[in-house]
């Protein structure tokens, strides 16, 4: 009976500290002038070269507008990202094929993921 009533408060402390991490995530939003354009837990995001990668579902595409031309051949596909009549030019990108160097450096493949250029701030949101 005692050792139901300890393993119970176990369990309870267990739980708790378990809600206290989940209250304790952090969820990231790229911003573009006002608009959220990309929103995800950071623990789903790659942090690579001072640029945070959006996993793919979690981009709104409908501010994302696909480059005719590749700057930088076809391992990147660059987008402008904006609404209507204002966008700005090149300000997000990806890797449409998946990249060996950059899946073993930060330990996960990142193609398809999409970063922003320096238009679209991403902010840290406790949740």
């Amino acid at each position: 009976m005692k050792e139901n009533l300890l393993i119970k408060g176990l369990l309870a402390k267990y739980e708790g500290w378990h809600r206290e991490d989940a209250k304790q995530q952090k969820l990231l939003k790229a911003i573009w002038n006002g608009h959220v354009v990309a929103e995800a837990p950071q623990q789903e995001l790659v942090h690579r070269d001072g640029n945070w990668y959006f996993p793919p579902e979690s981009i709104d595409r409908s501010f994302l507008r696909p480059l005719l031309s590749y700057p930088f051949g076809k391992k990147q596909l660059h987008f402008d990202v904006g609404k209507a009549k204002k966008w700005h030019k090149d300000e997000a990108w990806t890797y449409p094929y998946p990249v060996a160097k950059s899946a073993k450096a930060v330990n996960r493949n990142i193609h398809n993921y999409v970063a922003f250029g320096c238009h679209c701030h991403v902010e840290k949101v406790e949740t």
